[in-house]
């Protein structure tokens, strides 16, 4: 029966797919023809047709960016990527495990450069199943300890909100700590992709610790 739903999408998919010539600005404004490839990707990924999934997950990334519905494709063809084992080099989110009992911490340098050109530093994420806790906080150069400003309250989110995104303006130096915390789970680990985007010429972003 599963089999035959999959049939049947890639089916209709294909039927959109033949329309794209008579997609009008606001079709193509959504980014219509990007989900149809990724709805098919699904099906023949559950049809075993692997080879078919990751061509069609190949034809959605040259559609570019310039859509509306971009943000979400990139959060669910992360999760289908990892699924058909497809190593995304260079890829746009990380996909971290944040195992129960633990939290994960990325600290970001806010550099003198970064505030001499009035960058920011820009983030989206969001959990796949589940909920997981997020607090953003800042400590100012020279500052030690815990002596932190709270810029979003520690605060659980689910998965069925969907992305979370924020930016934080570079008007001093220091460092920027995103907190994805699982502690209050006792024994599932959540998944999280997240993406995190800095000044030009400021660097890469660090790698995430886990407390």
């Amino acid at each position: 029966r599963q089999h035959g739903r999959s049939e049947q999408a890639i089916e209709e998919c294909n039927l959109g797919l033949d329309l794209e010539n008579d997609l009008g600005p606001s079709s193509r404004e959504l980014g219509v023809i990007p989900m149809l490839l990724y709805v098919g990707a699904c099906a023949a990924s559950s049809r075993g047709e692997l080879n078919d999934a990751r061509h069609m997950l190949e034809r959605v990334a040259g559609y570019g960016s310039a859509y509306a519905w971009h943000k979400l494709l990139a959060f669910k063809m992360t999760k289908l990527r990892a699924r058909l084992g497809v190593q995304m080099a260079e890829g746009p989110y990380r996909r971290m495990e944040v195992p129960a009992g633990r939290a994960a911490v990325l600290t970001v340098p806010v550099s003198e450069k970064a505030v001499s050109v009035g960058g920011s530093v820009e983030w989206d994420w969001a959990v796949e199943a589940f909920d997981v806790s997020f607090e953003l906080s800042f400590r100012r150069q020279g500052m030690e300890g815990e002596d932190m400003v709270v810029l979003h309250p520690m605060r659980s989110r689910s998965g069925s909100e969907g992305p979370l995104e924020g930016y934080y303006l570079c008007n001093e130096p220091g460092e920027l700590m995103l907190c994805w915390c699982n502690k209050h789970s006792y024994f599932r680990t959540k998944v999280v992709s997240v993406r995190v985007t800095l000044p030009a010429g400021c660097g890469s972003v660090p790698e995430i610790v886990f407390t």
